[in-house]
């Protein structure tokens, strides 16, 4: 995959190949089964996890179980941290999450943590340690589906996500117990699935052609043009906005419906927390209904309202939500139109129109979708699972990268196929721009040990949008004479400021020989590599002349959290992993025996009346021996009722005569 077909591995039947989609809203997990991918569902059956934990005074729930407390335990229930991973907090992104949600976050080192109540303390847990609970769960689901613990993981991440978002997915991974796991792109994941089965329609998969996939979850919104061609799937461009999602379109009808009720019937909700927690749900609903119908009912009377407001439900027309929504739309084309521009492909030659993800259920977001293409008209694609794609992408990715046992009819399928994605986000060096910029053969100058980065200006060294894996050279001089130290400074993004882009990370190569000749300044030349899979980004500086050689190459890892604090965040995560067994444990014991004394009397009651007809049987023979098939008869009627009479766990053993 991604042109790394050398790294696919014979097979080892020991191997479970599984796939983790991590969304804002819901997560999924599945296994490869019998060469397909097969959702694993949850306790409950369901096939979408929430991506709610609720903490509490006896144990946390995770999932549906979570969601469902949230009503009544909304200050300890955290829910759609995803999107302030890798962020700080006085991020405006952070600051506009944290204002509308119902739980507690506070600032710990300069970053949101949330905050809650849970085993009668106070616990603080950062956005990676709440992921890693989800992907706990998640895995042990897998495992116990798979009888396995021997897996292979692919893990998604939205085709926008920066440096430092990767990074932080990769920790919550291993601080889940899931150690390098594959991270991959959710277009190219949503693509590897709709070339697996299309490959296997030749109506479908024959001749080369190009699509764009758009994929809007609940918290991002991506538009992938790729071109697809005998099982190898190329992505030319790539445009996204981790910040936009279904749930602004959920949440601009909770913002007019608590404007209505406010200007209509006086009644502000606006700072109860619980009350939109249930009308988010409730708008949710709405929202869906709208999908199929003209008309949709907002359920007001589930709010605990009905004392203020004698309104039982708010009659949404689908118009009308396309009113409210008119910002979002055409923020979705304009993602359309960035990813064909920046794909130099033309709007005719686009053949299908993939969509992906359950926001796109929504008429007026696939309308403005086909919109931006005027006068051609292209294929609207839906794939028969929009929300499961990318689990289903994962997973048949991570097969085809793993040991993991394929019919020949699968690894025919999966050896043709070939998934080359890009670089999301341009790569940069602070340099310090040359005076003379307008000759051609120009260099800028590297920054000497100590230089501010506010010296500096950013040039791009890797383009957005290149082939993956790639790497790129530009050489540099010193900036002045004797300087025998050049400080290299790697950031992610293009803008001319440094302080408004992401560093990746520094580092200083040492040791340049000083020229003989005055005035002469020495070449430096800065190469970066970044792999395959959007993880690490390799850098080397290097300088070869007559008076000698220098090198240094480092692996940069932006944000990566130290060691002996993934330690102690899978420490804790084991921990209450453990508890929440125990409890779980005690509780179903509980309610075992709650159900066993409930129904024992009347277990009794038959027990006494088997024990009456055994005497009314032994009584009709009299003195005439019984046969030792009959005797066994009678023993076993009465063990049978007996055993109802014990509680649970409880069993009658024979002794040997």
């Amino acid at each position: 995959m991604q042109g790394e077909r050398e790294e696919r591995e014979t097979v080892d039947k020991n191997v479970v190949a599984i796939g983790i989609d991590i969304g804002t809203r819901y997560c999924r997990v599945a296994v490869w089964q019998n060469s397909h991918p097969v959702i694993v569902p949850d306790e409950e059956g369901n096939r979408a996890m929430h991506n709610y934990v609720s903490f509490g005074s006896d144990a946390r729930l995770i999932g549906s179980g979570a969601k469902a407390r949230q009503a009544v335990n909304t200050r300890n229930t955290a829910y759609g941290v995803k999107r302030l991973l890798g962020r700080n907090y006085r991020d405006p992104h952070s600051q506009e999450f944290i204002k509308m949600a119902p739980f507690t976050l506070i600032s710990k080192g300069g970053y949101p943590h949330v905050q809650v109540e849970h085993l009668g303390k106070q616990e603080v847990f950062a956005p990676e340690e709440i992921i890693a609970m989800q992907l706990s769960k998640l895995k042990n689901m897998a495992q116990t589906f798979a009888q396995s613990d021997n897996l292979r993981v692919a893990v998604s991440i939205p085709a926008g996500f920066s440096a430092l978002q990767r990074q932080a997915i990769s920790d919550a991974c291993e601080i889940a117990g899931l150690p390098d796991p594959l991270l991959i792109h959710e277009p190219a994941a949503a693509a590897m699935y709709y070339t697996f089965y299309s490959t296997e329609n030749p109506q479908t998969s024959a001749g080369e052609k190009t699509i764009l996939l758009v994929d809007i979850g609940a918290g991002t919104t991506s538009a992938t043009v790729m071109s697809i061609d005998d099982g190898v799937v190329e992505t030319l461009a790539v445009a996204s906005n981790v910040q936009l999602g279904g749930d602004d379109l959920d949440h601009l009808l909770v913002k007019y419906v608590v404007a209505e009720l406010k200007t209509t019937h006086g009644v502000d909700i606006g700072g109860e927390a619980s009350v939109l927690s249930r009308l988010s749900s409730a708008c949710e609903r709405a929202k869906r209904a709208l999908s199929s119908a003209q008309t949709a009912p907002v359920n007001l009377e589930g709010l605990g309202l009905s004392e203020r407001v004698q309104l039982p439900y708010l009659v949404i027309k689908r118009d009308q939500f396309d009113a409210l929504c008119s910002e979002l739309y055409a923020a979705i084309s304009k993602l359309v139109r960035d990813a064909m521009t920046q794909s130099g492909v033309r709007k005719t030659d686009i053949r299908e129109v993939l969509l992906i993800g359950g926001a796109t259920r929504t008429p007026g977001v696939a309308a403005s979708i086909l919109n931006s293409f005027e006068d051609s008209s292209p294929t609207l694609v839906k794939v028969r699972n929009l929300d499961e794609a990318v689990v289903y992408g994962l997973t048949i990715y991570s097969a085809a990268l793993s040991k993991a046992e394929k019919s020949a009819e699968a690894q025919k399928v999966l050896d043709e196929m070939v998934v080359v994605d890009v670089i999301h986000h341009p790569i940069s060096i602070a340099v310090i721009p040359n005076p003379d910029s307008s000759s051609e053969d120009a260099i800028d100058y590297l920054p000497p040990d100590g230089a501010s980065p506010h010296e500096c200006v950013l040039k791009t060294i890797m383009e957005r949008n290149r082939v993956s894996p790639t790497r790129e050279c530009r050489v540099f001089s010193t900036a002045i004479d004797d300087q025998t130290t050049v400080h290299i400074q790697i950031y992610e993004g293009a803008d001319d400021d440094p302080d408004n882009n992401i560093s990746l990370g520094y580092f200083e190569l040492h040791g340049i020989p000083k020229s003989p000749f005055l005035g002469q300044l020495s070449k430096v030349e800065v190469c970066v590599e970044a792999d395959g899979r959007g993880r690490t980004v390799f850098a080397t500086a290097s300088h070869n002349s007559e008076q000698g050689n220098a090198t240094r190459t480092v692996s940069l890892h932006p944000g990566k959290l130290a060691h002996d604090t993934k330690r102690e965040m899978s420490r804790r995560v084991e921990m209450f992993d453990k508890h929440d067994r125990i409890h779980e444990a005690q509780t179903l014991r509980r309610n075992n025996l709650e159900g066993y004394c409930y129904n024992a009397p009347g277990s009794i009651e038959e027990l006494k009346r088997g024990v009456d007809r055994c005497l009314r049987r032994l009584d009709d023979t009299g003195l005439m021996p019984l046969s030792d098939e009959e005797l066994a008869l009678q023993e076993e009627l009465l063990v049978a009722l007996a055993k109802r009479v014990l509680p649970p766990g409880y069993a009658i053993v024979r002794q040997p005569a």
